[in-house]
Formats: structure tokens, sequence, C-alpha cells
């Protein structure tokens, strides 16, 4: 993809297909998910000293 047509669905003037934002939405929950397992992972470590 070049940069342009991502520039254009970031700034609303290309809709993004339903597909493809299908796909979006779960990779970003996907990485939200993983984020707070890491992060618990890594205060769990931490606050016991380990």
């Amino acid at each position: 993809m070049s940069q342009p047509f991502l520039v254009q669905i970031r700034t609303g003037k290309r809709p993004l297909p339903q597909s493809l934002r299908a796909k979006v939405e779960a990779l970003r929950a996907y990485h939200l998910l993983i984020g707070d397992k890491h992060d618990n992972t890594w205060r769990g470590t931490h606050e016991t000293g380990d």
C-alpha cells in the first residue's frame, strides 16, 4: 500500500472496507489483551521482587 492510500483512510477521505475494518478491530483488541497481560506480569514480578 502506498502512503497516500493510508493517509486517505486515516483522514476519512477513503472509507475502510468492512472486511478490513473487522480485521483491524480484532487486531486492536488482541494488542490490548496482550498489553494487559504483559503489564500484569511485569507488575507481578517487580512487586514480589522476583
